[in-house]
């Protein structure tokens, strides 16, 4: 019988974005320091009794979040909600085929975040 293992590694990174149709200030220009916790389904492997290597995982993460973007150009209206949709499909596109995202927390400021559960 094969293991699974949920892995987990956590990120941060720094990009701006605007909710034009936004009634309060968040309409306007401003920036984030983005922090998440990333959820990963993998298979263990007999041999080396692990899933997917966290140095692979944390290279992952760290070559697929959009630091110091301008969030507007990547997602038509980048509220938390959306970047963290928009964020599932870029990790499931660069993960294994045998890997899968089982969750995404994302947080705006330290109070404020969403998570979402695929």
């Amino acid at each position: 019988m094969s293991k699974i293992a949920e892995q987990i590694v956590k990120f941060s990174f720094d990009a701006a974005h605007e909710l034009p149709g936004h009634p309060g200030k968040c309409r306007r220009l401003h920036g984030h320091t983005w922090k998440g916790r990333l959820v990963v389904r993998s298979s263990v492997d007999e041999g080396t009794g692990m899933g997917l290597d966290f140095i692979d995982l944390k290279r992952i993460v760290d070559e697929t979040v959009p630091d110091h973007a301008y969030l507007n150009e990547l997602v038509p209206t980048p509220t938390c909600e959306a970047l963290a949709e928009y964020l599932v499909l870029l990790f499931r596109a660069a993960l294994p085929a045998t890997d899968a995202v089982v969750e995404i927390e994302l947080w705006e400021s330290d109070r404020c975040g969403v998570r979402v559960r695929v």
